[in-house]
């Protein structure tokens, strides 16, 4: 496979001058790691670790301070905003519960390609729309207002958005959160699907280390602003390299059904029988 996201020497974070609370006086640090393409890739750590601030440093919400970031060899600091749009869709972690139809909020994704002057959506745009609305299982809510729908549906509908963009990567924020463990199971199956027969490239961040562990193919876990430790979730979640920057005792087993390592945590009136 070859490196399709690579990020090099990469910092960026809040100065002095764009500081809007204390828990914003954050950068991340000489951050390096790539991606191949069609890979499933979680970022994990504990909070204030650095997850969020990369994430907006990927999205554009932030700038480098620096080192750089491909797609595809091409540096990301030189595409415009239309262009950055059609290589990276993002999902936050909450969906903005618009007061619009189900199909007008996932036809936004079109906005990227819209040509001058173009006032309505072609054909095009709204075939794309109903075939990703299929996939994502929301096309039965497509007349519904975004305010009407549940969480997991809300998110749902946010995937088929991002996929209408058509992008190369799929940037996701803490998409199972708030989400009870049926639609959490949903949500990540369903990016699954779409990362092994579409072959998208997607890049999520994520607190749950079981989920993280089961779903993705390639972790990076971040502590205090800087990559710890990168790899496969064997070579990332056991329990020396977990207590090691959670500060937290746990157990890890293997799952006996997919081979990936599970993470139990231990009370500390258990902490005696371990």
């Amino acid at each position: 496979m070859s490196v399709f996201f690579n990020i090099s020497n990469y910092s960026c974070g809040y100065t002095s001058t764009r500081r809007r609370r204390d828990d914003d006086a954050f950068c991340l640090h000489d951050v390096n790691f790539s991606v191949n393409k069609g890979t499933f890739a979680g970022i994990i750590g504990p909070n204030g670790s650095g997850k969020t601030t990369l994430f907006r440093g990927i999205s554009g919400l932030l700038p480098a301070l620096s080192g750089s970031m491909e797609i595809e060899g091409k540096q990301l600091s030189g595409f415009s905003l239309r262009e950055r749009a059609r290589h990276i869709a993002v999902v936050t972690q909450t969906v903005d519960a618009v007061p619009l139809r189900v199909e007008e909020y996932v036809l936004m994704g079109r906005l990227p390609y819209y040509h001058r002057f173009q006032f309505f959506d072609s054909h095009t745009d709204i075939s794309l729309a109903r075939r990703y609305m299929e996939q994502t299982d929301v096309i039965h809510l497509k007349d519904k207002l975004m305010t009407e729908l549940s969480g997991g549906e809300q998110q749902r509908a946010a995937i088929a958005r991002a996929l209408t963009q058509e992008p190369s990567l799929l940037l996701l924020d803490e998409p199972t959160a708030h989400l009870d463990i049926t639609h959490q199971v949903r949500i990540l199956n369903l990016i699954s699907h779409l990362n092994d027969n579409m072959g998208l490239t997607v890049l999520m961040v994520i607190h749950d280390l079981n989920l993280a562990s089961e779903y993705c193919e390639q972790l990076l876990l971040f502590n205090h602003g800087r990559v710890h430790t990168s790899g496969t979730p064997a070579d990332v979640i056991n329990w020396n390299t977990i207590e090691q920057v959670y500060q937290t005792p746990v157990v890890t087993r293997i799952n006996p059904y997919s081979g990936k390592p599970v993470v139990f945590l231990v009370s500390e009136k258990n902490l005696g029988k371990r």
